[in-house]
C-alpha cells in the first residue's frame, strides 16, 4: 500500500514542466526539482532546438516562470526531423545537472505536430536573476530566478559594465539599475565592451553558480550605442569591419578615408555590407596571407581600433605550430585562444549532418596538418556538402587537445563539386601513442586492411592485420546504415579524423566509407586483399589474394562515368595478377575492383 501511495504521489505531483520545476526544499536551500529521480512523461512544446545532439528546450502553456525545462537525450537520440515549434511528448528520468533541472530521455521523443510559434519572451530585470544582496529583489532570492530557468526572457536597457569568463564562455555582465546578471555570446557574433548599452533575450539557465541568459543568435543582440564589433578578412582583398548598431545609414562609415591600415595597405573603397546592415566591406590591395593587421576606425562619434589575421590564414600554419605538452601528449597550436580571428579556406571532406555532433571538417590540401575542424555551424542555415568549398573566419581553440576553429564570425559556400581524395596512411600511423597521428589530425584518411576487435559502444576498435595489440585506433560507426561492424571483420575504412581524449577516430561518413573484405576470419588468416597495382594503354593491372575465393566484377569508367571495360574475376582462392583489357589514352580513370575505388593515371 506505501508503494502504491507513493507511485499515485509521484503520477500526481510530477505531470506538468510546473510540477517538474517546483524546488524540493527551498527552507533548506534544496532549490533541485521536487521530482528527481521519478520518470516522467511530459508533453510540451520546443522552445528552442539548436540542432545539437545534446538538447532541446521544452515549455508548456501558459508559458510563464517554471513553465521551461531542458530535455537531454539520455539513453536515446533525437528525431532528424525535430525542430523548434513541435509539439512533443518526452518520457524520462528528471536529473539534476549542475543546478539545471532536465529530462534525461529513455524513450524516443514522440512529434504530435509542427508549426506553433515561439512565444513572446517574458519581459524582467536583471534583479530577476540576480541573487547576490546587489538585487533591488534580494528578499526574493533564488526563488525568484529559478522559477525562469529554461525560459525565455528579455531584458532591457543593459549597460556592460565587465567582460568576464564563466566556465568556458565569454560574458558581458549587466545591469539596468535594478541588479546584475550574465548574457552569453556562444550562439552569437556580438563581441561585448564595457559602456555597451543593449537589450537582451533568451533561454535562461544555471552555469556555475550563477543564472545567466543565453541569446540563440545574433537576432536576440540589440546594440543602442555605436562600437566597433570585430574586423577580419573575407580574402585576400575584402575585409569586413562589424559595428554594434545598424550603420547603413552612416555615410561616414563607407568613407575609405575613415580606415587606415598598419602594416600599410592601400584601402580602395568602402561599401555597406548587403546582407548585414551592422557591416561595411572594405576592398583593399592584396593582403599578405596570415599577417597581423590593427585596423584604425576614424569616425566623429567613434574612434577604435582592431587586430586580425589578413588574407587566408595556412591551416598547415596553424596545426604545425603547436607547443608539445608530453604528459598528455597533445599538440595545442600557438594560435589558440588568441584575441584575433583567423579566416581559413579548404575543400569540405565531412559535412555536419554525417556526424554524432555538428562538425564540418576542411581541408587545404594534402600535405600534413592541413585539415581543420570547424565549429559553430550546428546552428547555421548554411547549406553544404562534400566536395564543396568553404571560407570561414574564427578563433583558434583547443578542445581537449583537438586543434578547431570556433566562435564563427563569417560564413561563405563556394559550390562544387571540387575533387579531392584520402591519404592513405597505416593503422600505427593512426595510432594516439605515435605522436606523428599529429600531422592527420582533421584530415581525411583512408586505412586499408584493418582488423575488427571489439565493436562495443559507438566507437568500434581496430588494430593492423595480423592484429598488433601496440597499433589500435577507433572507427566511429553511427553514420553507418547497412554495415554491421562485428569482431573478426577486415575492412577498408575512409574518413575525417578527430585526434582527442587519447584516442584517434575515424568517422565514415557514408556506408561507402567502409570496405568490408571478409567477415569471421581469424588472427591468423592469409590477408585477403584486392588491389590496382598498374595501368598502361593496354589495360589495367589489379592483384587478389583470397583465401576463401570470390567472384567479383572489375570495372574500368572514364573520369565522366561513361564505362569502358569490365570483367567478371571468379576464384576458388589463392591469389594472383589479372589483366583487365582496354585500349586507353594518356589520361585519368576509375577503376573499380569489387568494393575498391580508386584513380588511376595512364601516361
Amino acid at each position: 500500500m506505501n508503494m502504491l501511495g507513493v507511485s499515485m504521489f509521484l503520477i500526481g505531483q510530477c505531470a506538468t514542466i510546473y510540477d517538474i520545476q517546483q524546488p524540493a526544499d527551498p527552507a533548506a536551500g534544496n532549490y533541485g526539482s521536487r521530482c528527481v529521480d521519478s520518470t516522467v512523461t511530459i508533453t510540451g512544446k520546443v522552445l528552442f532546438y539548436s540542432g545539437s545532439p545534446f538538447v532541446f528546450y521544452l515549455y508548456e502553456d501558459p508559458f510563464g516562470p517554471y513553465r521551461g525545462v531542458i530535455v537531454y537525450r539520455g539513453s536515446t537520440t533525437f528525431p532528424a526531423e525535430l525542430a523548434t515549434g513541435d509539439s512533443v511528448v518526452v518520457t524520462g528520468t528528471v536529473t539534476e545537472y549542475y543546478g539545471n533541472t532536465e529530462i534525461s530521455l529513455t524513450s524516443v521523443v514522440q512529434i504530435i505536430d509542427t508549426g506553433h510559434p515561439t512565444p513572446s519572451p517574458l519581459l524582467i530585470t536583471a534583479a530577476h536573476l540576480d541573487t547576490t544582496a546587489s538585487s533591488s529583489m534580494a528578499s526574493m532570492q533564488p526563488d525568484t530566478a529559478e522559477s525562469y530557468e529554461h525560459t525565455l526572457v528579455r531584458l532591457e536597457n543593459l549597460y556592460v559594465v565587465e567582460v568576464v569568463t564563466i566556465g568556458s564562455g565569454t560574458y558581458a555582465k549587466v545591469t539596468d539599475g535594478t541588479g546584475y546578471t550574465y548574457i552569453g555570446t556562444g550562439n552569437t557574433t556580438y563581441n561585448p565592451t564595457v559602456g555597451d548599452l543593449l537589450n537582451a533575450q533568451g533561454i535562461v539557465r544555471t552555469y556555475y553558480g550563477e543564472y545567466v541568459v543565453e541569446p540563440r543568435g545574433d537576432e536576440d543582440i540589440e546594440v543602442l550605442t555605436l562600437g566597433l564589433n570585430a574586423a577580419f578578412a573575407i580574402s585576400r582583398d575584402q575585409i569586413k569591419v562589424m559595428y554594434t548598431t545598424d550603420v547603413s545609414g552612416n555615410s561616414e562609415a563607407v568613407d575609405p578615408a575613415n580606415y587606415t591600415l598598419s602594416p600599410s595597405l592601400n584601402i580602395l573603397s568602402a561599401s555597406y555590407d548587403p546582407d548585414d546592415p551592422r557591416s561595411v566591406i572594405l576592398t583593399t590591395d592584396p593582403q599578405t596571407d596570415g599577417q597581423l593587421y590593427t585596423i584604425y576606425v576614424n569616425l566623429t562619434s567613434l574612434q577604435d581600433s582592431f587586430k586580425f589575421y589578413g588574407g587566408y590564414m595556412p591551416i598547415t600554419r596553424i596545426q604545425s605550430n603547436f607547443i608539445y605538452d608530453s604528459t598528455t601528449r597533445d599538440f595545442p597550436s600557438v594560435y589558440a585562444d588568441s584575441a584575433y580571428p583567423v579566416t581559413v579556406a579548404g575543400i569540405i571532406t565531412g559535412w555536419k549532418d554525417k556526424f554524432p555532433s555538428p562538425w564540418v571538417f576542411i581541408q587545404e590540401s594534402n600535405q600534413p596538418y592541413a585539415g581543420m575542424l570547424i565549429w559553430g555551424l550546428g546552428t547555421s542555415t548554411v547549406s553544404a556538402t562534400e566536395g564543396d568549398s568553404l571560407i570561414v573566419t574564427g578563433y583558434v581553440t583547443e578542445y581537449n587537445g583537438l586543434t578547431e576553429i570556433a566562435d564563427l564570425l563569417y560564413t561563405k559556400v563556394v559550390p562544387g563539386p571540387f575533387p579531392y581524395d584520402p591519404i592513405v596512411v597505416t593503422p600505427s600511423a593512426l595510432t594516439f601513442s605515435n605522436d606523428s597521428s599529429e600531422i592527420y589530425e582533421d584530415m581525411f584518411v583512408r586505412v586499408d586492411s584493418v582488423y575488427v576487435i571489439d565493436t562495443t559502444g559507438n566507437d568500434v576498435t581496430v588494430t593492423s592485420y595480423p592484429p598488433d595489440s601496440t597499433i589500435t585506433f577507433l572507427v566511429n560507426k553511427e553514420a553507418l546504415t547497412n554495415i554491421v561492424l562485428v569482431p573478426g571483420m577486415l575492412i577498408n575504412v575512409q574518413g575525417p579524423v578527430r585526434r582527442i581524449y587519447g584516442n584517434v577516430t575515424v568517422y565514415p561518413r557514408f556506408d561507402s566509407d567502409v570496405d568490408s573484405l571478409a567477415v569471421g576470419i581469424s588472427e591468423t588468416a592469409a590477408l585477403p586483399a584486392l588491389r590496382v597495382i598498374g595501368a598502361d594503354r593496354n589495360g589495367v593491372v589489379i592483384s587478389y589474394n583470397l583465401p576463401a575465393g570470390g567472384n567479383f566484377p572489375v570495372e574500368i569508367y572514364s573520369v565522366s562515368g561513361k564505362l569502358l571495360a569490365r570483367k567478371q574475376i571468379e576464384t576458388s582462392g589463392g591469389s594472383g595478377v589479372l589483366r583487365i583489357p582496354a585500349r586507353l589514352v594518356t589520361g585519368i580513370y576509375v577503376v573499380r575492383a569489387g568494393k575498391v575505388t580508386t584513380k588511376v593515371i595512364v601516361r
